[in-house]
């Protein structure tokens, strides 16, 4: 009987340490978010007018607003609630991504953020796209 007792703890010991990293990891990612070469290369058909401009402010008070921040500071109301932080869109390590990495991560979404490539068109992704370009950089 304690032979077989021994195989069991045994035989669950990889399943606790399994389920103990889980949890101690749960909500750490990298903060590197890698985008596709292809992606990288995504051309903007949408022009950056100001008509479009507001247009993208709408969208994106709607759909980013909450955890981005009014300003894109990363400072929305839902900000400190999420496993990991929002981007911010107003430092110069985001202004070097090119429109084609926003818009893929905008599409594709990681973590807290869902995927919004079914919630939103393509060209109300694009729209988003000119509209967080349009912040002024701190």
């Amino acid at each position: 009987m304690k032979t077989k007792m021994k195989h069991i703890e045994i035989a669950l010991l990889p399943v606790l340490i399994f389920i103990f990293f889980s949890f101690t990891l749960k909500g750490k990612q990298n903060n590197e978010w890698k985008t596709p070469e292809y992606c990288k290369k995504l051309q903007n058909d949408v022009p950056c007018t100001k008509e479009n401009l507001l247009l993208g402010k709408a969208l994106y008070r709607k759909h980013c607003n909450s955890c981005h921040g009014e300003k894109g500071e990363a400072d929305g109301i839902k900000a400190t609630k999420l496993d990991s932080p929002p981007a911010k869109f107003v430092v110069e390590s985001f202004c070097q991504q090119t429109d084609g990495e926003i818009f893929y991560k905008i599409s594709q979404g990681r973590g807290d953020m869902g995927s919004y490539k079914k919630k939103l068109s393509k060209e109300d992704r694009w729209l988003i796209v000119n509209y967080v370009r349009s912040l002024e950089v701190k």
